[in-house]
């Protein structure tokens, strides 16, 4: 019963942490800041409860496909949730809360298809960055498209709610860097930790998980470079974000979905 009051819960605070936040943008704000931020942390500790269950297992951490998607959005929502505090990120509230209550339930309702692999510290350095960098990279993307709706009102001279609660065009451009900056970080410290402690990485049947995962590097390791010596900016910057994404998006979980969903391999 504790447990499912822990699903319920979480869902329960997201949702409403969600709607509320909407209404912000829509100029018609229903409650304070603090009082959203709050909605997400009790979501993040009530999610965080339901992984304790799911997530470790006698025989070491199981990451199944939809346990590892509650896991990431639960990382999102604190690290959005952290960096709130000192930047004004909680406008992806609106879209990252909803998000992690639809992990929360389809990890609840779907039966663990992965089995769990014992515990290692180089390998689970791979996996925790490389879970950590696609966090960050989700948040780029939430950004940048939080970014090019507003460009596009801008450059229209079509002023709507979204506009005048947004920061200015250049503080968003700065925190999108900063989210791919970081993310690429850690991505880079798990394609490294990879190379070195996963065995027969390509004999796993993960070479297509590994040269996406490395085509993604690529594509965001180019936009940085591409910003800070080339000055890319606005749509450039939201284009290359998409792809880089949407690349790492189907090394990440499209090879996982592929392996346990379609084929029946853990």
């Amino acid at each position: 019963m504790i447990l499912i009051g822990a699903y319920i819960l979480a869902v329960v605070a997201y949702l409403a942490g969600g709607f509320l936040q909407s209404s912000t943008l829509m100029g018609k704000p229903l409650a304070s800041r603090q009082q959203i931020m709050l909605l997400g942390l009790a979501g993040v500790l009530f999610q965080a409860v339901t992984l304790s269950h799911s997530l470790f297992t006698l025989g070491g951490l199981r990451f199944d496909f939809f346990i590892t998607g509650s896991l990431i959005s639960c990382l999102i929502v604190a690290l959005a949730l952290a960096s709130a505090l000192s930047r004004p990120l909680e406008n992806l509230f609106v879209f990252i809360f909803p998000l992690a209550a639809t992990t929360i339930l389809l990890s609840g309702l779907i039966p663990a298809q992965g089995r769990s692999h014992e515990y290692n510290p180089g390998v689970d350095l791979h996996i925790a960055s490389s879970i950590i960098a696609y966090a960050f990279f989700t948040l780029a993307l939430v950004q940048a498209l939080l970014l090019y709706r507003q460009n596009w009102q801008l450059k229209h001279h079509k002023p709507a709610s979204l506009t005048k609660v947004l920061p200015p065009l250049q503080t968003m451009e700065k925190l999108l860097f900063e989210l791919i900056c970081v993310g690429l970080v850690f991505l880079t410290i798990g394609l490294i930790s990879g190379f070195i402690f996963v065995q027969n990485l390509f004999a796993q049947h993960l070479i297509h998980k590994t040269i996406l995962s490395l085509l993604a590097w690529l594509i965001f390791a180019t936009l940085v470079i591409g910003h800070y010596r080339f000055g890319w900016r606005s749509r450039t910057a939201v284009r290359w974000t998409i792809g880089g994404f949407v690349v790492l998006m189907l090394g990440f979980f499209g090879t996982k979905l592929v392996l346990e969903y379609i084929i029946g391999r853990t």
